[in-house]
């Protein structure tokens, strides 16, 4: 009997010491597999965001800058609103009234071509102060009233 109690008590030892390792053997490759995974942590690059960039010149980057929340209206917007405006003009006024604009506009071509012309350098003059400048009202509103006399000169002869 004493034996087997120094056979059970041999297996015990065992087993208990093969427990034992087990257990260190798992401690050891979790500390070996934590510092691998850390090491890969550190390993790969940290992407930060990048600040946005903020021109100094807008304008080098080809943006028109503006102040003002009302746009310039442009040719074909006039071209159109006048059209309206003389068919409901040529629809309403006497025949008399219409007969007098038409013989004004008439009388004197070589001038009317002159108007036209300097009607035409002007809106050329504007669109280039507006391209330096693009906040400046009065070349705003200078644009538009050329652009609206314009229209009405292709409008009405």
């Amino acid at each position: 009997m004493k034996k087997h109690i120094m056979i059970i008590g041999f297996l015990a030892v065992l087993i208990f010491g093969i427990v034992l390792f087990s257990i260190l053997q798992t401690a050891r490759l979790n500390n070996e597999y934590a510092s691998l995974a850390v090491e890969h942590v550190r390993s790969v690059p940290v992407l930060t965001s990048r600040p946005a960039l903020v021109p100094s010149r807008p304008e080098d980057y080809g943006m028109v800058v503006s102040n003002s929340s009302t746009p310039v209206l442009t040719q074909g917007y006039w071209d159109d609103l006048i059209s309206r405006k003389v068919k409901n003009l040529k629809e309403n006024a006497p025949k008399e009234v219409l007969d007098k604009i038409n013989r004004n506009i008439k009388e004197d071509p070589v001038k009317l071509q002159e108007n036209l012309k300097q009607i035409e350098d002007n809106i050329n003059k504007y669109s280039a102060v507006l391209a330096k400048n693009p906040s400046d009202q009065q070349a705003k509103d200078r644009l538009e009233h050329f652009l609206i006399y314009k229209s009405i000169a292709r409008e009405l002869p």
